[in-house]
């Protein structure tokens, strides 16, 4: 796909001495090659301009250097540093999709306390009713981390592995909020 950048054999030698107008010429030609490569990564389209900028920029600061000719073409070495910033791209996305099971404690602090609320309703009667679209299975375990079992007696208890438990967790905590329409720094008030 990036090779089609290099037909010009002076335009490497350029770009590694750091000529700014070889640049200038190949910015155009690469920044519409990189936008269809991201696409193809499903990433969002105005997300498209700040990762095309990144390899880019990367390009700009190694000026080919690490480029090693045995290794393959110069469009492999674009390529694989395109992929590389594809790849960071989506491993960040998944950890802003991903809760943190420290959301826990934001979220189900007020439904979780003993006693009564303002409106003189008992918190154990909010929580059992928050938690009612659950299945039994997962009430348990989500009930046993608000007593504060760790994720290893978790795992233990419900014989599962301690990855299959936050992955539970999270699926758990997402489902009260798409059933309670809360968003998970909001307020969680059924």
């Amino acid at each position: 796909m990036f090779d089609k950048l290099f037909k010009d054999p002076t335009l490497l030698l350029r770009l590694k001495r750091g000529d700014e107008g070889a640049y200038d010429e190949w910015f155009l030609q690469i920044t519409a090659l990189l936008h269809a490569y991201f696409r193809r990564w499903k990433v969002r389209p105005e997300q498209l301009p700040d990762l095309a900028a990144t390899v880019l920029a990367e390009l700009w600061e190694s000026r080919f250097k690490d480029y090693d000719p045995q290794r393959g073409s110069p469009g492999a070495f674009v390529a694989l540093i395109a992929k590389r910033v594809a790849l960071d791209h989506r491993r960040a996305e998944k950890k802003t999709e991903a809760l943190p099971l420290d959301d826990f404690n934001e979220l189900t602090y007020e439904i979780c306390m003993p006693g009564t609320d303002e409106d003189g309703e008992d918190r154990a009667t909010r929580l059992d009713s928050a938690l009612k679209p659950l299945q039994r299975r997962e009430r348990s375990m989500l009930l046993r981390k608000f007593e504060g079992e760790t994720t290893t007696q978790l795992s233990r208890r419900f014989r599962i592995s301690e990855s299959a438990v936050k992955s539970k967790l999270r699926r758990i905590v997402k489902k009260l909020q798409r059933i309670h329409q809360v968003k998970s720094g909001g307020n969680f008030d059924p």
